[in-house]
């Protein structure tokens, strides 16, 4: 998805579903960076659940999956 396209869903997300549950997969860890919660899985297994911003602040998967993404 190229960052034009991009821009128009997160744009769509944060105004047309504010409040709503939203389940998104994500590839672009900065596109999720202020939602409410985010759930960290691996092999099927939930190994993380909490505010992204909160899982930054420690050792963390989420936080060395953001920083690899950051990186490319």
């Amino acid at each position: 998805m190229d960052v034009e396209a991009s821009g128009i869903i997160q744009t769509l997300l944060r105004s047309w579903f504010k409040g709503w549950t939203v389940i998104a997969i994500a590839h672009k860890l900065e596109s999720i960076i202020d939602f409410d919660r985010v759930a960290v899985l691996e092999d099927g297994k939930l190994i993380e659940y909490d505010n992204p911003r909160r899982l930054l602040e420690r050792d963390t998967a989420f936080k060395r999956l953001y920083e690899l993404s950051s990186q490319i």
